[in-house]
């Protein structure tokens, strides 16, 4: 039976309906029925994540001055800016704010060793906010430092609960052109310290010895030395007229003047000024120091220094109950390489004739860390020498110079005396010891023709 032919593709059309000419053509089929499980999203929907979005950046803005403001959290932050103080800082309050001041309040130094707070502070005042500090790329500005208390405490061995405050940090490997332990801090600042007590105490005298209030300045920068920061003392008149007692003799100012090591009394008045100072960060045991310590009027009881020198002088001098400090002296004094110099130290040994004495010219260094001296001292010989000793009347009237004195402070180990007109050489010099007499033949031949 025959099959009819497959459809073309014009049989897979739908009809065409011719309309008449001026119908209407027919309305478009409907469009599908929305889902009434899905919403439409509203317009105010995307403007309302926008404010939500806002206002998270603005709170977690806000809140960063809050949480800086947290004292824990903040004095963590100051412990990690200054890796090598060997203590715990402690806040008691903070006020942190974008656009300032900053506020800092109860600040206290503990020692990680156990021994006794050194410093504290009642109140930081900073001149910038937050938001100026960021955009200023690590200039903090100004920071009035008020009612700074420190504290120092000696031992019978001269070291104090400052000992040990500061670590040596060692650096890191491949750091060019900068010195063990100093490195470049991310900040500069300046401190303007207001009404600051330092008080002393020690085993030479129950009485503490309290300060003036006493203002300073201090700035940290990076150093124009090297690749590291420093901080700078500013010149300053720290105390005028203030009272010589022993904690602060023995403990502070023997150091500078070596002849008030170990007095058994004390009474004056001194003054010091500071000319100014640099400490590098990392590294402020390499710091250098230095000023004017004046002294007026001052008596003391001599100590074993004096005591020792005046034995070891050829004249049958006995230890006076007292010298007296040149009236008004100023000792010039300079901290460089862990070594405190001076010069312009002079001081009077009373002689047996009333009104006579032997005025003593003192200079040389005092080591910080372990006390070893190297003083020279410079004093005239009177006319009138022991009779019956040629030597020694040889040595009337003249100057003796280069006088090296070796020990430790508060000690004397051993004198060394050369008259100003001898030969330069070192060596060659006269050894007073015990009351006699020991030259080398070719200095006796130059200064006595023996």
């Amino acid at each position: 039976m025959p099959q009819d032919p497959a459809p073309g593709p014009d049989a897979l059309q739908p009809p065409l309906i011719e309309l008449p000419a001026g119908a209407a053509a027919p309305p478009a089929a409907a469009a599908p029925a929305a889902d009434p499980k899905r919403k439409a999203v509203r317009p105010g929907f995307w403007s309302l994540a926008g404010w939500l979005a806002v206002g998270t950046a603005v709170m977690g803005t806000a809140s960063v001055p809050w949480l800086a403001s947290e004292p824990i959290r903040l004095a963590r932050i100051a412990n990690a800016l200054m890796p090598e103080l060997n203590a715990d800082i402690t806040i008691g309050r903070a006020s942190i704010g974008w656009s300032g001041p900053i506020v800092i309040e109860d600040i206290h130094v503990l020692p990680r060793t156990g021994g006794a707070e050194p410093v504290s502070i009642a109140r930081i005042e900073g001149s910038h906010g937050l938001l100026k500090m960021l955009l200023s790329l690590g200039d903090l500005g100004t920071f009035r430092v008020q009612g700074v208390d420190l504290h120092i405490i000696y031992r019978q061995n001269r070291t104090s609960n400052l000992a040990g405050l500061f670590t040596p940090r060692i650096p890191s490997e491949g750091t060019e052109g900068t010195r063990p332990g100093r490195r470049l801090s991310p900040i500069r600042v300046r401190l303007e310290i207001e009404d600051a007590i330092a008080r002393v105490d020690g085993p030479w005298s129950p009485e503490q010895w309290v300060s003036d209030p006493i203002d300073a300045a201090a700035a940290l920068a990076p150093s124009k030395e090297g690749p590291w920061s420093e901080w700078r003392i500013e010149p300053v008149q720290l105390l005028s007229s203030a009272e010589l007692k022993p904690s602060v003799a023995q403990g502070i100012l023997a150091y500078i003047a070596p002849v008030l090591a170990e007095a058994t009394r004390t009474a004056g008045l001194f003054s010091l000024r500071l000319d100014g100072g640099v400490f590098p960060v990392g590294d402020p045991a390499a710091g250098s120091l230095s000023g004017v310590l004046s002294m007026h009027a001052v008596d003391l009881g001599p100590g074993p220094l004096v005591k020792g020198m005046i034995d070891s002088l050829p004249m049958g001098l006995r230890p006076p109950p007292s010298i007296r400090i040149a009236d008004d002296a100023n000792v010039v004094f300079r901290l460089q390489d862990r070594l405190v110099w001076h010069e312009g130290l002079e001081f009077g040994l009373p002689l047996a004739e009333p009104g006579r004495r032997i005025d003593v010219e003192s200079s040389g260094t005092v080591a910080l860390d372990d006390g070893a001296l190297d003083l020279k001292l410079v004093l005239p010989l009177p006319v009138d020498m022991p009779a019956g000793r040629p030597v020694l009347q040889a040595l009337a009237g003249k100057d003796l110079d280069k006088t090296t004195r070796l020990g430790q402070l508060g000690q004397l180990q051993r004198l060394v005396l050369q008259t100003k007109s001898s030969a330069s050489d070192d060596s060659q010099v006269c050894q007073f010891k015990l009351q006699d007499l020991y030259c080398p033949v070719e200095l006796n031949h130059e200064l006595f023709g023996e």
